[in-house]
């Protein structure tokens, strides 16, 4: 398999774009620019002779999980998603889990900044994280859920997690969504990525079974 690994702006050697990026893009938001990016690189693959574009996966860690699932919503290209760590529904993120809230989003990262408009208000968020991943059902969908995330403590992600199974049951689609649990920390390390090589073959042999 081929594997693509880009750096979205903001990220890797490209840290210093962000200087300046809402003086130069009053209109625009970061992770709108990086979903522009995500999709440039959809392209950039499928022109590969060696790719086959119908068979592209995308996966994402914590942040980029975060962008996997907007880019669900705007780009049907892929064909199945891996979710590492991902965050919490806005909704459910809130100030009083002492992680930052929905203001990690617009004030920290600057990714989302008029999300922070309903810090404090987040029932009224007009979309939320569990809509867009709604948007990759019935395609093979991979979440892995570190037990110890403080980002995303089990009662709250128990939450996600029937939102996400309820999807796909009524998709009739149930048998292509995996929960991974493993028992650690939110980290991205080698024995975390074997794990999930794993869990990712046991989901598209039942992906392959479906079809």
């Amino acid at each position: 398999y081929a594997v693509f690994c880009f750096d979205p702006i903001g990220t890797g050697r490209r840290v210093d774009e962000v200087d300046g990026f809402y003086d130069r893009h009053p209109d625009w938001s970061l992770m709108g620019r990086m979903l522009r990016d995500c999709r440039a690189a959809l392209d950039v693959m499928a022109s590969l002779p060696c790719v086959d574009p119908k068979r592209i996966h995308v996966l994402g860690y914590a942040q980029g999980a975060l962008l996997a699932m907007h880019l669900a919503a705007l780009d049907d290209r892929p064909a199945g998603y891996v979710l590492v760590a991902p965050p919490l529904p806005f909704r459910l993120d809130r100030d009083t889990m002492r992680t930052g809230g929905v203001l990690r989003w617009a004030q920290d990262s600057m990714l989302l900044p008029r999300l922070g408009l309903f810090a404090g208000m987040e029932d009224r968020i007009p979309y939320d994280l569990d809509n867009l991943a709604a948007c990759i059902a019935p395609k093979p969908l991979l979440v892995v859920h570190p037990t110890l995330d403080r980002f995303a403590p089990p009662e709250e992600f128990g939450r996600f997690r029937k939102a996400l199974e309820d999807v796909y049951k009524k998709a009739d689609a149930s048998s292509l969504l995996t929960i991974y649990e493993p028992h650690t920390y939110n980290q991205f390390d080698g024995d975390l990525q074997e794990s999930i090589l794993v869990e990712m073959e046991a989901l598209l042999r039942a992906s392959f079974r479906s079809k």
